[in-house]
């Protein structure tokens, strides 16, 4: 039986190659074509990265002269942005020698990352050294907080697949999935906390392989534990798998139960206390949440509680599942529908392909491991069920398929070589489809941030402008339209080929012989389309589209849709947005500016179909 030591002490096998090639090289690139701010809560994660350079630890509670945040990295952030955008072609050019104060700061910036402080640990020494002792401008600044995360996820993901006693080029795949990369690449928490999650089932798999268990590996078991309770609370679960090594197993029978002690220990002092410290201080609760009191809830209610986290879990297995394997920070673009196939192929290969040097794990073990998968993929969404879901609500809010990330590799390790495909070709084909999947996913990224319409390459379609973070057009409305009020929206294309456009309509009761004008002009009153329909034509609830011959100057020109009603009363209103959204262009009822825009779209021929329109 090999033990730790002989892990160690052995050369580096492909499968450890495979990871530190494919996170150094797509996940350097991921941290350039990722506009900064574009990460999941990145952001917030970057204010407290910016505490810790200061060596306070304790979020939101650094004192008046240090909560001086670089104001760039607010402001400037993608998930500032308005309307969802491509990032402009001369940021580097505009902002690559901007020093850190150089938009000023922002006072009393508050945080939602409370996590464990090794978490942003690596981060924060980069952000030290690279301002304090280089003086670096801020993007640099940004760009090592994320190289440092990324090969602290590299080294933790690396450490796992050398541990590893089975599966390795399956937990290779694992490691470096589309999801994995881009987060390893953003200032986050994830990296690390991910990275040891790997690192604790790889460990405690390759113990659990010795027949007995000595101090040495008791003391393995001790550190491995005392690591897992610094990650994220989402991970606790797996703790549960000292299940695979029995009582019976351990040299000394004081082990177990001083193990136990000690484990209670830890628990109580890394994340109970940790907690009771931290967690109070997370100032920005989700509405209408209240963790007690949905506890309470569900001891009441226990069955339609479990019916809620039951369905949840049934209803949206296909979605996380996509989410676990790519996804674009806050889904703004859409992934290649090819990385999901090219991933999810070889995902499923690398489940035969075993090593020579590799045992397959017992029926025992495969228990364990499927059981455990389905307890961390339920306790997930319990989670936030808990903390992110209003009380007694009838479904559960906030569940992302990446935080799936650390359940799903239990149940493949449950399902690992149960049918065994010894044929090199075979593996050669798993590696090229993982391989592919996060090319197609980084080509996707970069034509999608910094390519006007470039995700219709893989999509298809029109390309749909203005694009809207948090889409709600019924949350506020026109006046009812009449022949009393015209409304006028400027319309600035941002692509050229504009062939389409269409405006979001609220409520429609149709009133008896009521017309209703829409016109699209120039603003030098050349028209592009004047449409009279009747009301009871127009949809509600839904988009009224018009199409035109392709305008392939548009991104030259500005244009100006006019709408009027012949009826004097009607119900007939268009989606008004909340506060000005579309800068580009201003909006005005019967001439006078107001400061809401009309909820609308122009679509433009993009992608190939563009390009062979144009040739």
């Amino acid at each position: 039986m090999k033990t730790i030591k002989d892990k160690f002490s052995k050369k580096i096998s492909a499968p450890e190659i495979f990871v530190v090639f494919m996170l150094s090289i797509f996940g350097m690139a991921a941290i350039f074509w990722l506009p900064m701010g574009a990460g999941y809560d990145e952001e917030t994660h970057m204010v407290r990265v910016w505490e810790m350079s200061f060596m306070d630890m304790v979020p939101n509670n650094v004192g008046e002269p240090q909560t001086l945040f670089p104001a760039f990295y607010w402001q400037e952030s993608y998930r500032r942005h308005v309307l969802v955008d491509y990032q402009p072609a001369d940021f580097w050019e505009k902002y690559g020698e901007l020093p850190y104060d150089g938009l000023d700061f922002m006072y009393g910036m508050k945080t939602r990352s409370v996590y464990s402080p090794p978490l942003l640990l690596p981060q924060a020494i980069a952000v030290r050294y690279a301002r304090g002792k280089y003086d670096l401008p801020a993007l640099p600044i940004y760009m090592l907080a994320r190289v440092a995360g990324l090969f602290s996820y590299i080294f933790l993901a690396w450490l796992a697949v050398r541990l590893i006693p089975y599966g390795k080029w399956l937990f290779a795949i694992l490691a470096t999935s589309p999801l994995a990369v881009i987060q390893s690449a953003t200032v986050s928490a994830d990296s690390i906390s991910n990275g040891i999650a790997l690192l604790f089932i790889a460990g405690i798999l390759a113990i659990a392989q010795a027949e007995e268990i000595d101090w040495k590996k008791w003391g393995g078991i001790i550190l491995l534990a005392f690591i897992l309770f610094w990650a994220k609370v989402n991970l606790l679960y797996l703790i549960l798998l000292l299940a695979l090594i029995p009582p019976k197993r351990y040299q000394k029978k004081i082990m177990f139960p001083l193990l136990l002690g000690i484990l209670l220990v830890l628990f109580a002092v890394e994340v109970v206390g940790w907690s009771v410290l931290a967690y109070p201080r997370l100032e920005t609760p989700p509405d209408g949440t209240d963790p007690i009191g949905q506890i309470k809830y569900i001891l009441t209610h226990l069955p339609t509680a479990m019916s809620v986290l039951v369905g949840h879990a049934v209803r949206t297995l296909g979605e996380r599942l996509l989410g676990w394997m790519a996804i674009y920070g806050y889904n703004y673009w859409p992934v290649p529908q090819v990385t999901y196939w090219l991933y999810g192929l070889a995902v499923i290969a690398m489940l035969f392909i075993k090593r020579d040097d590799e045992n397959l794990p017992t029926k025992r073990k495969r228990k364990i491991l499927g059981i455990l998968f389905m307890i961390g993929y339920l306790a997930t969404i319990g989670l936030m069920y808990l903390s992110f879901t209003p009380v007694g609500a009838s479904d559960v809010n906030g569940v992302q398929g990446r935080y799936f990330f650390v359940a799903m590799p239990l149940l493949f390790l449950a399902l690992f070589g149960l049918k065994e495909w010894k044929t090199r070709p075979a593996l050669n084909i798993a590696l090229i489809f993982g391989t592919l999947s996060v090319v197609t996913f980084s080509i996707g990224g970069w034509l999608s941030y910094h390519v006007p319409c470039g995700s219709q390459y893989y999509t298809g379609g029109y390309c749909y402008q203005p694009r809207y973070k948090n889409f709600f057009p019924e949350g506020n409305s026109s006046p009812a339209l009449t022949s009393e009020l015209t409304l006028a929206q400027e319309v600035v294309p941002k692509c050229d080929g504009m062939t389409t456009l269409q405006v979001r309509v609220n409520q429609n009761d149709a009133v008896a012989n009521e017309r209703v004008r829409f016109s699209l002009t120039t603003l030098d009153g050349d028209i592009v389309f004047d449409k009279t329909l009747s009301a009871s034509e127009i949809p509600a609830d839904n988009w009224q589209a018009f199409d035109f011959e392709p305008l392939w100057d548009s991104s030259q020109n500005a244009y100006l849709l006019t709408i009027s009603s012949s009826a004097p009363k009607s119900d007939l209103t268009l989606a008004y947005s909340i506060r000005p959204e579309y800068l580009d262009g201003k909006l005005y009822e019967n001439g006078e500016e107001i400061e809401q825009d009309l909820v609308f779209q122009y679509g433009c021929v993009a992608g190939w179909e563009k390009l062979l329109e144009t040739e």
